[in-house]
């Protein structure tokens, strides 16, 4: 018989300095939820997730360096949905200090570099905004009556953006959002 080996959850942040009170909230509570919590030093930057995090086996080394960033992270290490759903919720809801990049540590990401993760989350993060944004103006225009000729093209496109199953980069959505802007008269 295969004996069962129950990996822990914790949770690890990067960017935030272990003196400061939001450091001091975020460790209280966590201790309260019972999930073991670490602070990643700046030392991480170039080596793996994995290896940050004390994944078994991983290397502490990446492939790619890449240009340090200022950022603050939160990583989720074998959270239950159910655990990953209160703790996002937490945030949110204001429970937990505000940390804008968030991520779970996956079996894909822990040969990244740290660093790697941090500047991909940054992206991801920004085109987020960038569809949001858009989001909200398309909102705006179409809860603004019968639209001007001149907004039906912009407004057209950016619904048509918004419908899109596939993702765009940024600069789409925010090229987007600039035409619609300019056509609001914004």
């Amino acid at each position: 018989m295969k004996a069962r080996v129950r990996v822990q959850e914790a949770a690890f942040v990067y960017g935030v300095d272990p003196e400061s009170k939001k450091a001091s909230a975020l460790k209280a509570e966590f201790e309260n939820m019972g999930i073991p919590f670490a602070f990643l030093s700046a030392e991480c930057w170039d080596k793996t997730v994995g290896f940050c995090v004390g994944a078994s086996g991983a290397q502490e080394f990446g492939q790619a360096p890449v240009p340090r960033q200022e950022r603050e992270v939160f990583l989720m290490k074998e959270f239950s949905a159910a655990r990953r759903e209160q703790v996002l919720a937490d945030f949110r809801e204001g429970r937990l200090p505000k940390i804008e990049l968030k991520a779970i540590v996956t079996p894909h990401n822990q040969t990244w570099t740290l660093g790697e993760l941090i500047t991909e989350l940054g992206k991801e993060h920004a085109c987020m905004q960038a569809y949001q944004e858009l989001r909200r103006l398309a909102a705006k225009a179409q809860t603004a009556g019968e639209p001007a000729a001149s907004l039906t093209q912009p407004l057209e496109r950016a619904q048509e953006l918004l419908r899109s199953k596939t993702p765009q980069p940024e600069e789409v959505y925010r090229a987007a959002a600039e035409k619609l802007r300019a056509a609001m008269g914004k």
